[in-house]
């Protein structure tokens, strides 16, 4: 349009369809031109359990939990397995550890992806990446649902759980409550894999269907169940020693009535010796006797 008006000013009668034309056959405009055409999508392959692996931060910087105030999240591409962890920070050495704490129990994926943050790309990642130097990195642009579309709408699917149990339980300690989120999305069904994600892992189902959310409602009654289980255990410990220690009585009583019975076999033993040098003492004094007459 704007070509157009200047045209305008020194021609007159020009269509606009010869302006656009011009224009769009132009070297000069087509350099300047800004492209906006999508790139096709590459789709992620995944062949197996570890295969492809996606991690994400996500901020809880509103309703802090304590010192804590976020969430790293990992997920599998393949059985959509999700994995997560409470954090202070969103420091490079925060994401490093939780990072090796899944690979300490899982083992460690063959491609990792994630978004091009600070504590992703920084040099402590990157050494704690040396620990298993086969392990490929993939980068992607942040809260892009093309690169990181797996872990995004897993963090929604843990926002609202953790929301919704927030609100049932009327507490802000989501650090808790995460536990129990992160088993209930890895046992809820996927209709991809006809199944849930703890069966795709371990093959097999849960042995027992627990209802954690009565045992993960607050802190306290953690605490509470805690400390009962700890003086049931100091009391079981304390009838054993009470047990013990009537053993050790009973022990004693029995020795010193032995120690007694056998003492007084040998004062019975010594009497008869003594009887029986006696008597020979005498027998010894008779024949003597009788020699002398």
């Amino acid at each position: 349009m704007e070509v157009k008006k200047k045209l305008e000013k020194r021609y007159c009668y020009i269509p606009q369809q010869l302006v656009e034309d011009i224009v769009r056959e132009c070297k000069v405009c087509i350099t300047r031109r800004t492209s906006k055409r999508i790139p096709p999508m590459c789709p992620i392959v995944s062949e197996g359990f570890l295969n492809h692996v996606q991690i994400d931060t996500i901020d809880m910087t509103t309703i802090p939990d304590r010192e804590y105030k976020y969430i790293f999240h990992i997920r599998d591409h393949f059985s959509q397995f999700s994995y997560a962890e409470q954090a202070q920070s969103k420091l490079a050495k925060e994401a490093a550890a939780i990072f090796l704490n899944f690979c300490f129990i899982y083992g460690p994926p063959a491609i990792l992806h994630t978004d091009n943050g600070e504590e992703f790309i920084g040099n402590t990642f990157k050494q704690m990446l040396s620990f298993w130097p086969t392990i490929k990195m993939v980068y992607g642009r942040p809260r892009n649902l093309q690169c990181q579309g797996l872990v995004e709408k897993g963090n929604d699917i843990l926002q609202v759980k953790l929301g919704s149990w927030m609100e049932e339980t009327g507490k802000n300690d989501w650090s808790l409550g995460l536990k129990y989120i992160i088993w209930a999305m890895n046992n809820q069904y996927c209709s991809f894999h006809k199944t849930i994600p703890y069966n795709m892992i371990f093959g097999q189902f849960p042995h027992n269907e627990t209802n954690m959310s009565n045992i993960l409602t607050t802190e306290d009654n953690c605490k509470n169940k805690l400390e009962s289980f700890i003086t049931k255990e100091n009391s079981r410990l304390n009838s054993f020693e009470l047990e013990d220690s009537e053993m050790d009585d009973s022990k004693s009583e029995n020795s010193n009535f032995n120690n007694s019975e056998n003492n007084s076999e040998m004062t019975i033993i010594s009497n008869y010796n003594n009887e029986i040098i006696e008597s020979d003492n005498i027998n010894i004094q008779e024949i003597e006797e009788t020699v002398e007459r």
